[in-house]
């Protein structure tokens, strides 16, 4: 339950990501455009549903940092990294009413639900788009102990990019009212 004025931290409700907790491996991204495999990778997905959730609901962004690279389970602008002791997501529920928020997993899925009273006359849609793109430099590497001519992809190159999302909003009839910029992700090359 998130009171009226509460700041919701995803670090501080899912705690450390230990294998005590029955956290497993799994990928996450590391510099260079590198993945790797590390305890409580993955966790970025239901954070990423969060904020998707917080989006649509209109709540107050207080921290989000999109990955460092693009993330495939969500459209590009829409996702919320995390890392226990360095990267966090919170929100703050800026409605006067509690929110419950619930979250199940099964059949491979992660189902996020926030319950509350609606206390909108509006909905919200949400839309992101590409407003530049940032291109990879090709980097070629000399391994003298290869015969000469010696190719080996080491690892596959990826366009950069930065997105805006926007929040679009219409009265409950389906009007449209008006358009909001809700936040930048810039997402590195590699």
């Amino acid at each position: 339950i998130l009171n009226p004025g509460e700041v919701f931290s995803f670090n501080d409700v899912v705690g450390e990501r230990t294998a005590a907790k029955g956290y497993l491996p799994a990928t996450v991204f590391v510099s260079g455009g590198a993945s790797e495999s590390e305890l409580g990778g993955g966790v970025c997905q239901v954070a990423s549903s969060i904020y998707y959730c917080t989006l649509f609901l209109n709540l107050e962004q207080v921290h989000r940092e999109p990955h460092m690279y693009v993330v495939d389970y969500v459209d590009y602008g829409m996702d919320a990294t995390v890392y226990w002791g360095a990267t966090d997501f919170k929100f703050k529920n800026t409605n006067e009413t509690p929110i419950m928020i619930t979250a199940e997993a099964s059949d491979g899925y992660v189902r996020i639900a926030f319950k509350g009273t609606n206390e909108h006359d509006y909905t919200v849609k949400i839309t992101s788009e590409c407003i530049s793109t940032i291109p990879y430099e090709e980097i070629e590497e000399l391994d003298e102990t290869k015969p000469e001519g010696y190719r080996q992809l080491k690892q596959e190159p990826h366009t950069g990019y930065v997105y805006w999302s926007y929040k679009h909003y219409y009265d409950l009839d389906g009007n449209f009212l008006r358009t909001e910029k809700c936040d930048i992700s810039e997402y590195d090359k590699y």
